[in-house]
């Protein structure tokens, strides 16, 4: 599942889920979501971690 997706579906905004997951602010998983900056590695872990493995790595990544 798509991190924006995720997000949608438990209404979460950016801001909230930036807190979670620990990172700067909401602007960064704007950006993640947006597909415009992948997360390091740590912080995929995070995530995938904060959305009990509803999104994961490979759903940054296109594929086609």
């Amino acid at each position: 599942m798509k991190l924006k997706e995720y997000l949608d579906r438990n209404g979460l905004t950016f801001r909230e889920f930036a807190a979670l997951i620990e990172v700067a602010d909401g602007r960064t998983v704007h950006r993640y979501a947006a597909g415009e900056r992948l997360p390091r590695r740590a912080v995929m872990t995070r995530i995938a971690a904060q959305t009990r493995g509803a999104v994961t790595a490979a759903d940054f990544f296109d594929s086609a």
